[in-house]
C-alpha cells in the first residue's frame, strides 16, 4: 500500500439569501473550486436573531448554505465577514488549518 499524502485545505461554509447564490458560486468558480454542495432552506440563530426555514414560492427568499473545500493558497481571508454592511449579510466561515 502506498503512502498517504495529505494536503492542507480550507473548508468554506457560506450562508446566504438564495438570491445571492450566483454571486457566491461565481466567486468559487473564479478560484477554481472543484465542486461545492448547496443545502437550501436552512434555519438557525445568529446576530440577526432566529431565521426559520420556509418552503416559499421562490428559493431566492430562503437561506442557503454553500459548502466547499479549497487548497489553502486559494482561500482569500478578505472573504471572512463579507457582506456585513448589506441587508443580505452573507456569513462566511472557514475552518482552522
Amino acid at each position: 500500500m502506498g503512502a498517504l499524502t495529505l494536503h492542507p485545505m480550507k473548508e468554506i461554509r457560506v450562508i446566504v439569501a438564495g438570491e445571492h447564490r450566483p454571486f457566491v458560486t461565481e466567486m468559487l468558480d473564479q478560484v477554481k473550486a472543484t465542486g461545492y454542495t448547496i443545502i437550501g432552506n436552512v434555519s438557525g440563530k445568529g446576530h440577526h436573531g432566529v431565521r426559520e426555514a420556509h418552503f416559499m414560492f421562490s428559493e431566492q427568499e430562503s437561506l442557503e448554505m454553500i459548502m466547499t473545500i479549497v487548497p489553502e493558497e486559494k482561500w482569500n481571508p478578505s472573504w471572512r465577514g463579507f457582506g456585513h454592511s448589506s441587508n443580505a449579510t452573507p456569513a462566511w466561515c472557514s475552518s482552522p488549518t
